[in-house]
């Protein structure tokens, strides 16, 4: 969800869910407050353009968002017989 409060590019009311698997890595050629938006302390994320326009408004560049972790599940092994698309390359 995009943070009403501290952006006016926000689209009230909309959430989306994502799957994230990291933080963007630090650019510390430059500062917090000056397009290392992914030094520490502060926590980004990219999301994909079509994720990302359901929350913001595509002008807006960038918009602080609200977020929860969850901790990771993997999925269950699959069971006998079962094929993967990556076994239809046969």
């Amino acid at each position: 969800m995009c943070d009403q409060q501290n952006s006016q590019w926000c689209k009230p009311g909309v959430t989306v869910t994502v799957t994230a698997t990291n933080l963007c890595p630090p650019d510390w050629s430059k500062a917090n407050n000056n397009g290392g938006w992914c030094n520490p302390p502060r926590q980004h994320f990219d999301m994909a353009q079509p994720a990302w326009e359901k929350i913001g408004v595509y002008r807006g560049g960038y918009v602080p968002v609200m977020y929860q972790r969850y901790a990771y599940t993997p999925c269950p092994p699959l069971a006998a017989g079962w094929r993967t698309y990556a076994d239809d390359d046969d």
